[in-house]
């Protein structure tokens, strides 16, 4: 469902498959040392990461009729309304997706229960850890260790904008995915893994990998970060 990178990868299909493009290799196993220390920070940080990441100015969300005329594709169907979405951002430096209405309402759901979690990300020999807070409908992520060393002042490197105004009519919801700037260290190819990675913990993954989100949020003495590295060594 979620598809998104640069150029032709941009393309995206209105369906509930995952990515049809190669997915980045899986983060591999992190030291024991490095395990331990991220979970005492998830364990007791966690609320301070969030509001860290609310406060700053990424969570404005540029309207959608400033991006595309919603005029002029008022009487186009969803399908061609996709087609003009992915194509206006194909030679963007911008993440691009179409999410079925019923699937976006789906992950609306868990987000607004489950709004935090952690995600691994590939970086050379072993992974780097980001944080993930939603708010109403846009997702930001930072790494764990830009707020460990920024504390307040840390910003999201990436944030998902999820657009409802065709939802009713049209039955499709748009997301971009912009990251903070060109020379945030977050390559495109790892945003697109983190866009991945949050489809497959919130969405459409297993029983396993959606556990672990709910852990997380509201069991974080069952908590377990090795857990979230071998599941996301997993494409459901």
């Amino acid at each position: 469902m979620l598809q998104a990178h640069k150029a032709k990868e941009d393309a995206v299909k209105r369906s509930n498959t995952p990515l049809n493009t190669p997915a980045p290799p899986a983060p591999k196993e992190a030291a024991p040392q490095r395990t331990e220390s991220l979970t005492q920070a998830t364990a007791s940080g966690s609320a301070c990461v969030s509001s860290s990441l609310l406060n700053n100015d990424s969570q404005v969300i540029k309207p959608l009729d400033q991006i595309i005329r919603l005029d002029k594709v008022a009487g186009e169907t969803a399908d061609t309304i996709g087609k003009i979405w992915t194509d206006y951002h194909a030679n963007k430096d911008v993440l691009s997706a179409v999410i079925p209405a019923d699937s976006y309402r789906q992950l609306y759901r868990r987000s607004k229960l489950y709004p935090r979690f952690v995600f691994p990300v590939p970086h050379g020999e072993g992974m780097e850890v980001y944080y993930a807070q939603f708010h109403f409908h846009q997702c930001f992520f930072t790494p764990l260790l830009e707020f460990k060393t920024h504390g307040e002042s840390a910003k999201p490197y990436l944030t998902l904008t999820h657009y409802i105004d065709l939802l009713a009519d049209k039955g499709i919801v748009l997301m971009r995915g912009e990251r903070t700037d060109s020379k945030t260290p977050l390559s495109m190819t790892n945003a697109q893994y983190l866009a991945l990675a949050l489809q497959q913990f919130y969405l459409i993954g297993s029983e396993a990998k959606q556990k672990l989100v709910e852990d997380f949020n509201v069991r974080p003495h069952e908590f377990d970060f090795e857990r979230v590295v071998a599941e996301a060594n997993k494409l459901d």
